[in-house]
């Protein structure tokens, strides 16, 4: 998970079962291609608000396993308000987030292949 997303929400998906681990914990302030790419090394999907990833994947063609990009828009408080709806979206969706960009917004979550995913 990005660093700019709160810790609240790495211990919400550890929790509920899934294997987060931040990126403050690792290597805090490393630039978007370090974080991209200790994400495809490790193979993990990673979790962000910045759309700066989307950015290096579409545009600059970097490799990703996977993104999802956490927008809460309309949400009073923030990314930090809306943590338990990103938990239950992501817990409760009935997609696959290898090989794709996530997008979750309260209410829906949208979805568009990487760059070279499935081939």
């Amino acid at each position: 998970m990005d660093e700019c997303l709160p810790g609240a929400l790495v211990a919400a998906l550890t929790a509920a079962g899934h294997d987060a681990v931040w990126v403050s914990d690792l290597q805090r302030g490393a630039d978007d291609n370090t974080v991209l790419e200790q994400a495809v090394t490790a193979e993990r999907i990673l979790v962000t608000e910045d759309n700066d990833f989307s950015a290096l994947v579409f545009a600059a063609e970097v490799k990703a396993i996977g993104i999802v990009r956490v927008e809460p828009k309309g949400i009073s408080g923030g990314i930090k308000a809306f943590v338990p709806g990103v938990v239950r979206a992501l817990c409760e969706a009935d997609t696959a987030f290898a090989g794709m960009l996530t997008v979750v917004e309260p209410g829906r979550i949208r979805q568009r292949p990487l760059p070279g995913a499935g081939s």
